[in-house]
């Protein structure tokens, strides 16, 4: 699941929220592969999201409690694919990410 904040901007949530849903399928991979090595998929990561020009972001990783340690890497992947549509330049937002089990 995702949670989006931001204490500035609504349509900056409501574009990224809009845009993780739409790309989940490369979250649920991340997912997955949380789960090799006999470990549980299960966590919450935290990321920063800087939203530019054109839908392009920069995200950086904050916390994660995914025992994996692809999980990471996999979620900075899936994030510069990302193409963050009608989202206003130069504003933040938090970004948390469910994997259950």
């Amino acid at each position: 699941s995702f949670e989006v904040r931001s204490p500035k901007s609504q349509p900056a949530v409501e574009a990224a929220l809009r845009t993780l849903r739409d790309s989940s399928a490369g979250f649920a991979d991340c997912r997955r592969r949380s789960e090799k090595d006999g470990k549980s998929p299960q966590g919450v990561l935290q990321v920063a999201v800087q939203l530019q020009a054109g839908g392009k972001a920069s995200a950086k990783d904050e916390s994660s409690t995914v025992a994996h340690e692809r999980a990471v890497p996999c979620v900075e992947r899936a994030f510069k694919r990302l193409k963050f549509e009608g989202a206003p330049a130069g504003q933040r937002v938090s970004v948390a990410i469910t994997f259950s089990p």
